[in-house]
C-alpha cells in the first residue's frame, strides 16, 4: 500500500472512529431517559462497547500514519491532534451528552 493510499484509509479509519464516538454519546444520552434499570445498564455497555470500537479504530489508523502527519481529515478538517488535543485512542469513555451533535439531542 502506497504512502498516500495509506494516508486515505487512516483518514477514513479516523473518520469513522469519530461518527461512532458521536453514536457513542447518543447512546449513552438516551440510556438515561430508558426508566428500567437494568435495560438503562445494558444500553450503557453497549455504548462502552462502540467506545472500544472506536478507539481500536483509531488506534489501527495511526499504525498506517500518525494523526499528526496530515493536515486534514476525511471531513476536510484540521485534524485535532495536530492541534494539540486528545486522540480517539486515547480519549476517555464517557456519555457526553452535554457535547451531542445537531440532531441528537
Amino acid at each position: 500500500m502506497g504512502s498516500r493510499e495509506r494516508q486515505r484509509t487512516a483518514e477514513t479509519m479516523r473518520a469513522t472512529a469519530a461518527e461512532l464516538e458521536e453514536t457513542e454519546a447518543c447512546l449513552h444520552h438516551r440510556a438515561e431517559s430508558i426508566p428500567d434499570r437494568t435495560a438503562r445498564a445494558r444500553l450503557h455497555d453497549v455504548a462502552t462497547q462502540v467506545t472500544e470500537t472506536a478507539t481500536d479504530i483509531a488506534r489501527r489508523a495511526g499504525r498506517l500514519t500518525p494523526a499528526g502527519e496530515t493536515d486534514r481529515t476525511a471531513a476536510g478538517e484540521t485534524d485535532r491532534t495536530a492541534a494539540g488535543e486528545t486522540d480517539l485512542a486515547t480519549a476517555g469513555q464517557t456519555g457526553r451528552a452535554d457535547q451531542l451533535p445537531p440532531g441528537h439531542e
